[in-house]
């Protein structure tokens, strides 16, 4: 092919109908041959895609023609039937068929499907590269339906490749719409909203597993991939090996894209709406409903993630203003509910403990449901309320406070002064009551040991030698060395929250002594604020005259005891 490093206008719009009419060749070539077969009209598309990567006129002129872009789609839709159809296949010839003829079925349609995928990688890079720096034509593919239907169909192809280029699409379009109109519809319409969620899942690469590392494993830096575990409690399959992939960077940069655009709180909010088919009796119906999730979605959880190792990043400069006001007040109420999952899960667990104390083994696993997604979400919300609240060291704190600085009367007003006034408003919503029932509802699987004794709420005592006895029950040794282990940490986790809440801050101390934070403490600060002093009983030192000293009332407040004659 041609250089086209030195084009005149004349010659790029004469070269982009050429390059159009291979384009219509390949189309018909794909539409009437097996995906076996289309390994010869790879590297032709790829050609094209690197022509006009590099030449802007050439994408330009050829990015005008009317019939470009609903061409690129019919190819896509011929591929996205012939991906669908043969990784299905291979997947039910290879898991239901044991003969000679269900494995030739499977190596067949395996074959075909790496076939598709390395064509749809190749159209994909050409979208890609057409896409750059050309918002006509970055409106033209977003709003194409078919291409955009066949996004998703290709996150699950399993090519990597394949999978990166639509990634990258993606994200050249969002980054380069001045108008926003693109991460609007992501947000703002169910089909977008699908899309959104699985960009964020391709970096969710683990299979679920039990184990307690999201318990005590650090922030994920800006330059490694998440690896959230799906399942802190229940699904017990075994880990398969994690999914090696490089996409990390590309959602990251989309991930930050879409925060300087628009509000936290409502691009988390957008991943809680799912489009759900229902099903009956096995049978999909075909209809779509649009709910609102009442427990977190791996989408949601690497969001979090994400948000983790923003924060992480951006710690020596103040955490932004965007991660408090409406945002705190949004993860507050879902941290509420998440609460309330775990309660659930706390009282099925200390139901088994108590069949088992009593000398009976059925039930054991009652409760061990899902909870792995709410626990996980809940430990990365103590983290953030912790890092909101202040840090540790004073470094943290006056880093803290040079954010609260800018959303608490900017520069008239000093830090310090300012955390004190984000420690105010945010007694308000209710974020001591909900870390405080956690820690009752932690206090159940983990009791508070008393010179070797452990308190429990179910026997009342030796709460430990259950969860002991409980290891020794078939099948659920990892579960419950995971909530022994586990729920310290997270323990450790909701009081620096309130550590933190109530560090020089009296509102706070009052709010954690009203909702019971400190059991068994009746003292009331707005009660000793009101205390005034009245000083001696009247008649006192008079008593007190016969053993040649007086008591008296400084300035200070303070009662002091002096001798008669220094007095006179």
């Amino acid at each position: 092919m041609a250089s086209f490093n030195h084009l005149t206008e004349y010659e790029c719009e004469t070269e982009a109908l050429r390059l159009y009419a291979c384009l219509d060749q390949i189309h018909s070539s794909v539409s009437s041959s097996n995906p076996e077969s289309w390994s010869p009209v790879v590297d032709p598309v790829r050609e094209i895609a690197r022509a006009v990567a590099r030449d802007e006129t050439l994408r330009r002129k050829l990015g005008v023609i009317p019939a470009l872009f609903p061409l690129l789609s019919r190819i896509l839709l011929r591929i996205s039937k012939a991906v669908a159809s043969t990784y299905i296949l291979s997947e039910l010839g290879t898991a239901t068929t044991a003969n000679d003829d269900g494995v030739a079925c499977a190596y067949t349609s395996r074959k075909e499907a790496d076939g598709a995928a390395e064509l749809a990688g190749a159209v994909f890079q050409l979208l890609r590269n057409l896409c750059a720096a050309v918002p006509e034509n970055q409106i033209l593919a977003w709003y194409s339906y078919n291409t955009l239907l066949f996004s998703i169909t290709l996150f699950d192809s399993k090519d990597s490749k394949t999978v990166k280029y639509v990634l990258l699409w993606i994200y050249n379009c969002i980054f380069n719409d001045s108008s926003r109109s693109l991460d609007v519809f992501l947000l703002q319409t169910p089909f977008g909203r699908e899309i959104l969620s699985r960009i964020f899942t391709e970096i969710d690469n683990q299979s679920p597993v039990l184990t307690a590392d999201f318990f005590t494993s650090p922030p994920p830096s800006a330059g490694s991939s998440i690896s959230p575990n799906n399942s802190f409690i229940g699904s017990q399959k075994r880990a398969q090996e994690p999914v090696e992939t490089d996409n990390f960077e590309i959602v990251y940069a989309l991930f930050k894209t879409l925060i300087v655009a628009h509000s936290p709180t409502h691009i988390f909010k957008s991943l809680c709406l799912q489009k759900q088919e229902s099903k009956s009796g096995g049978i999909n119906t075909g209809s779509i409903a649009t709910i609102h999730l009442k427990v977190l979605t791996r989408a949601s959880i690497v969001f979090l993630n994400l948000v983790d190792a923003e924060m992480t990043e951006e710690a020596t400069g103040g955490i932004p203003a965007i991660w408090g006001g409406e945002y705190f007040q949004m993860c507050v109420k879902i941290a509420e509910v998440l609460v309330v999952s775990f309660k659930r899960f706390c009282d099925a667990v200390t139901a088994a403990q108590q069949r088992l104390y009593d000398g009976g083994n059925e039930g054991s696993s009652v409760g061990f449901g899902s909870i792995g997604d709410d626990l996980e979400g809940l430990r990365l919300y103590f983290t953030y309320f912790a890092r909101v609240l202040g840090g540790d060291g004073d470094g943290e704190e006056a880093s803290c406070g040079r954010a609260a600085m800018a959303e608490f009367g900017g520069l008239g007003i000093a830090a310090e002064e300012a955390m004190k006034a984000r420690r105010r408003a945010v007694v308000g919503t209710g974020i001591a009551e909900v870390v405080v029932k956690f820690l009752v509802a932690a206090g159940k699987l983990q009791p508070v040991e008393e010179g070797g004794i452990a308190k429990s709420n179910v026997t009342g005592g030796g709460g430990i030698a259950l969860f002991d006895k409980m290891l020794t029950v078939s099948n659920n040794n990892d579960v419950m060395s995971i909530v022994k282990r586990g729920m310290f940490m997270m323990k450790a986790d909701a009081i620096k929250v309130l550590s933190n809440l109530v560090y020089k801050c009296s509102e706070g101390q009052d709010e954690v002594r009203r909702v019971g934070g400190i059991p068994g403490n009746t003292e009331n600060q707005k009660l000793i604020e009101a205390m005034q002093v009245i000083g001696l009983p009247e008649g006192q030192n008079e008593v007190l005259a016969a053993h040649g000293v007086r008591a008296g009332l400084y300035e200070d407040g303070r009662i002091r005891i002096s001798s008669v004659a220094m007095d006179i």
